[in-house]
């Protein structure tokens, strides 16, 4: 039998009392099969025996299709039914059967009138629409919906019980910047990576999703000690330590993770959800990279501000809203300024003062800071032809550059272009890097730092001991300057551990002709102590804070 279109059946009869089917269809033309004989005349009459009927029926459905003929003559309601039957070459068709009985004088069911119509391609889509509901269809994970449903489930069923359980919240950092440098298709390629690597690591009870398009969760049913969300967190910690290799092309990402605990953090999906996205947000505002626990001092407004932040901050540097400000330099021998940190601050006509901790990660999200980067380091050519014309000659001034602008910007172009516009050599800059350039594109990195001191500017290594150091790099790495972190020098005085860290860090790269800077020195105990262990230059709030460039050149040359 071929499919069936949209017959509009006048009635049925006969189908239980005589055994018998009599279909009457308003139609001009109709193919048949050799279960039907089809009668001549203006209106084309199908008769098809009760068994024949019933043996069309997909056997799963044909206790539901008896049942409804039979409950709807006992009942003398409407029938519908939606089932599958086998066409002519035994393919499933589904059809959509809506009649109404006709019920004669003695109260009897004579007859059902009404349609059959086939839904096969209206079923298909909807198989097609609940499988997408349930499973994303570029990594092939559980979807949003399905493990919305199921942990509000689980949660309503196990409320009653003693127990706790964690959901975290992935998100891949600069995805935005995978998806513009690689292109879209390599960026997909680089997901459904991810979501097999996750996939990989997870238990057996434990239920993972793509949730959006960078983020994922894993939901972890049962924990007996909130140590046990550590673990987790370790784990997916542990696939991003080395590089996706898609299509042959090393891509070095990590990820912010929020976690959020049941009952604590919420008792179904959303409470739960919105608590790791929080906890996600402190994550991205300390640097990215890392992971948090949520807690109550977490403010939803978090968020919102980020997200106004962005905004705001696109056009910053049309509006003239960002500045560059210097915080000097002191060298122990003498206590005499002998250099600046150029750092980069933002005054937003909304938002008011916004502090570097806030916007900078965003800024590196959104590549924002590769024009910003240029704008920082502009300003800092103009102000050292200023101290040039001024007479000074003597003095350095450092630049922080990020990953972001060593890969994606245009740093040693930029270099060229400014010391020629403003005819000044490169010698006095000094170059601030982080760890975090060198754990990615390692060798492409290092030669653009050759290319730059091949300019005259010197290269030092910011924030050593807080992330992958390696003392290696110290042989390697083309660095002349290394500073000493702050959290370090915070601690010199009440820990012992501090002191010998620092203390070792300063022999060895003396040793190896590398200058000490300490940074974040606030009290007088720690420069004597410094200076002590012949640290060479020190930073810090005891001898200044950042000043604006009229205020700070004033300081050169001169002891604090």
């Amino acid at each position: 039998m071929n499919r069936i279109e949209n017959y509009n059946i006048k009635n049925i009869i006969g189908y239980s009392k005589d055994n018998f089917l009599v279909i009457h269809i308003e139609k001009r033309t109709i193919e048949v099969s050799g279960n039907l004989v089809m009668r001549m005349n203006n209106k084309y009459t199908l008769e098809l025996t009760f068994e024949k009927a019933i043996s069309l029926i997909r056997n799963e459905d044909l206790k539901k299709v008896k049942d409804g003929f039979y409950d709807g003559v006992a009942s003398k309601k409407p029938i519908e039914l939606d089932f599958y039957i086998y066409s002519g070459r035994w393919e499933q068709l589904c059809v959509s059967l809506k009649i109404k009985p006709f019920i004669n004088k003695q109260e009897i069911v004579e007859y059902f009138y009404g349609y059959i119509h086939d839904i096969s391609l209206e079923r298909k889509a909807e198989e097609s629409l609940k499988s997408l509901m349930e499973f994303d269809p570029l990594t092939k994970l559980p979807s949003t919906y399905y493990i919305k449903d199921y942990i509000n489930e689980y949660l309503l069923y196990r409320k009653k019980d003693n127990f706790r359980g964690i959901l975290l919240l992935i998100n891949i950092d600069n995805f935005k910047v995978i998806n513009d440098s690689f292109g879209y298709d390599q960026g997909n390629l680089l997901l459904v990576e991810v979501a097999n690597q996750l996939l990989n690591i997870i238990e057996k009870e434990e239920l993972i999703s793509r949730y959006s398009g960078d983020e994922f969760i894993i939901f972890k049913p049962q924990i007996n000690e909130i140590d046990e969300a550590k673990e987790v967190v370790n784990k997916i910690k542990s696939i991003f330590n080395k590089p996706f290799n898609i299509k042959g092309c090393n891509m070095y990402i990590t990820a912010s993770i929020g976690v959020a605990v049941f009952p604590e953090n919420g008792d179904s999906f959303n409470d739960l959800l919105k608590s790791a996205d929080l906890a996600m947000y402190r994550v991205k505002s300390n640097g990215k990279d890392g992971y948090e626990l949520f807690d109550a001092n977490m403010n939803p407004k978090t968020i919102d501000r980020v997200y106004l932040i962005q905004k705001e901050l696109k056009n910053a540097l049309l509006k003239e809203e960002l500045y560059v400000v210097f915080q000097p330099k002191v060298v122990l021998d003498n206590s005499t300024v002998t250099g600046f940190e150029a750092l980069i601050r933002w005054e937003n006509n909304s938002l008011g003062f916004i502090g570097p901790s806030e916007f900078v990660s965003i800024a590196e999200d959104t590549r924002l800071i590769i024009p910003i980067g240029r704008f920082v380091l502009e300003e800092v050519f103009k102000k050292i032809k200023t101290l040039l014309n001024e007479g000074f000659d003597e003095f350095k001034v450092a630049v922080n550059f990020s990953e972001v602008q060593f890969r994606y910007g245009t740093i040693i172009d930029d270099f060229i272009e400014f010391s020629e516009k403003y005819k000044v050599s490169p010698q006095y800059i000094e170059v601030e890097i982080t760890e975090s350039i060198l754990m990615k594109s390692f060798d492409d990195n290092i030669n653009k730092l050759q290319a730059i001191r091949s300019l005259g500017a010197t290269v030092a290594l910011d924030d050593f001991g807080t992330g992958y150091s390696c003392l290696n790099y110290l042989t390697k790495l083309p660095i002349d300057v290394l500073k000493i972190d702050r959290s370090f020098v915070i601690d010199l005085l009440e820990n012992y551990k501090s002191r010998c860290v620092v203390e070792n860090i300063i022999n060895l790269s003396h040793a190896l002709g590398i200058d000490v800077v300490a940074e974040g020195v606030e009290e007088i105990e720690q420069v004597e102590y410094l200076k002590k262990v012949l640290c060479d230059i020190v930073q810090g709030y005891y001898f200044s804070k950042p000043k604006r460039f009229e205020c700070a050149k004033k300081l050169l040359g001169k002891k604090l």
